[in-house]
């Protein structure tokens, strides 16, 4: 696997970028595309079984209220996913 999501996916791990490689990801609206300052990547992972990986982008950086939070909404994820897989 390849890549940052690939890494988070390997590694079973968190990763939070604060400087983010050029031309990796743009945030895009009506008003224009800006590159964010910020990339949070968070495993959907229940003890070792990794099911897929979610990818944050943001021009502020998150607070450790708020990766506390997308680890445990990630978690939640990954139950679910776990129990449509098993039925």
């Amino acid at each position: 696997t390849d890549g940052l999501i690939g890494q988070a996916f390997v590694e079973k791990d968190l990763i939070y970028l604060k400087e983010i490689p050029d031309g990796y990801v743009y945030i895009t609206s009506g008003l224009g595309e800006a590159t964010p300052s910020f990339l949070l990547l968070v495993p959907l992972k229940i003890k070792e079984n990794v099911f897929g990986v979610i990818e944050l982008a943001s021009f502020d950086a998150f607070q450790d209220y708020q990766i506390a939070f997308l680890e445990k909404l990630a978690e939640s994820i990954a139950s679910t996913l776990a129990m449509v897989r098993v039925n």
